[in-house]
């Protein structure tokens, strides 16, 4: 078998696996996060929209040995700081409060989000989600985002496609989770 079938029955095999594991849990999660987003239309806005006012240097951080290797940097950075869900814990160990945090896992990981200084990283940071986030993660900064609020990229086909599938009544409350 050559490298190039080796490697595309790899990317099959992942696609299907990434198929079964996760898409039901991102059906789901969209499902909880179209009605409260369709009750706070404010959200709904791309974040590329006047985010930063004044252009400066930023930072994408992963996880891993990349980003031990400049904790003790960031602490002094004057930029802004992007990262994921996974890596707020860490940072904030090292008193590195990010700018935005992007939620893109399906997965809700209560550990993630149990560490001192929650309401510092409250105060600080805006959350940006997909709709196939955990509706948790976007519940931990309901009332407690700042003046910038939570910004969600939410593509208005896909939103009402769920809402009319699922004969979702987005003005009812007691209909959503």
């Amino acid at each position: 078998m050559s490298e190039e079938s080796i490697i595309a029955t790899k990317k099959d095999t992942f696609r299907k696996q990434w198929m079964n594991n996760n898409v039901p849990m991102e059906a789901k999660n969209a499902f909880e996060n179209y009605c409260y987003l369709k009750g706070h239309k404010e959200l709904c806005v791309p974040l590329y929209k006047d985010t930063l006012k004044t252009p400066k240097p930023a930072v994408v951080l992963g996880s891993g040995s990349s980003l031990n290797t400049v904790l003790s940097i960031l602490k002094d950075w004057k930029g802004t700081i992007f990262c994921s869900s996974s890596q707020v814990r860490v940072l904030m160990k090292h008193g590195c409060i990010p700018d935005y945090i992007g939620g893109i896992d399906p997965r809700y990981d209560a550990k993630e989000w149990d560490f001192e200084g929650k309401d510092k990283l409250f105060a600080k940071a805006t959350y940006i989600n997909a709709p196939s986030t955990p509706h948790e993660q976007t519940k931990l900064y309901k009332g407690r985002q700042h003046s910038e609020g939570v910004y969600v990229r939410s593509d208005p086909f896909t939103g009402d496609w769920v809402a009319a599938f699922a004969h979702i009544d987005c003005t009812n409350p007691s209909t959503s989770s």
